[in-house]
């Protein structure tokens, strides 16, 4: 379970992001393991197609605050 990649420190393009993301792909593929669901952004849509991911749909994101809740500022 890959989540949140997130390089803020390393420039963009270096290769970061993709190996982060093929290297587990590499070692469940191993296994056995034929599908995966991944989740994008559309800065990191990219990075999935080179690494062989295409898109079946999109899933809105949504978020249900109770009420009366409040965002910390």
């Amino acid at each position: 379970h890959v989540n949140q990649l997130v390089d803020i420190l390393t420039p963009r393009g270096q290769g970061l992001a993709a190996y982060a993301t093929a290297e587990p792909l590499r070692t469940v593929q191993a296994t056995g393991y034929r599908t995966g669901i991944l989740q994008s952004s559309a800065m990191g849509e990219s990075v999935y197609r080179k690494l062989g991911f295409s898109s079946h749909g999109v899933v809105p994101l949504s978020v249900r605050m109770p009420e009366g809740a409040t965002h910390p500022h």
